[in-house]
């Protein structure tokens, strides 16, 4: 019975180490999902500024305002990429935890069933 208590105290404290990593992999992932969306506004805003002040200054230079484009569009790119990555290495690291979670969890009533066994006989 002593195991048997012993082996529901290991349950309960995997679920909760569970539950808090994952809670703690969620939250990473909407961050990352809000500094997109700051990133985003960012890049539109300077987009913006750019329009404006070659409205303002009358720009002569259309190849260099293309260029300035270009510039903010690979930034934008980059961005994307950066957080395209980082959104699949969270999900691999949740995924990962999940079956590490899964076969502890076996693991530990597969012993307690064994326990009750041997209780019982």
């Amino acid at each position: 019975m002593e195991k048997e208590e012993e082996l529901s105290k290991k349950l309960d404290v995997l679920e909760t180490d569970y539950r808090k990593e994952k809670q703690q992999i969620e939250e990473t992932i909407e961050a990352v999902h809000h500094e997109n969306r700051v990133f985003r506004r960012e890049i539109e805003s300077l987009a913006d500024y750019v329009r404006y002040t070659a409205k303002r200054e009358e720009a002569t230079e259309p190849e260099a305002l293309q260029q300035t484009y270009r510039f903010i569009q690979e930034a934008q790119e980059e961005g994307q990429m950066v957080v395209k990555k980082t959104l699949n290495k969270l999900d691999d690291e949740k995924e990962e935890q999940r079956l590490t979670y899964q076969k502890q969890r076996m693991s530990y009533e597969e012993d307690v069933l064994l326990e009750r066994k041997e209780r019982n006989s």
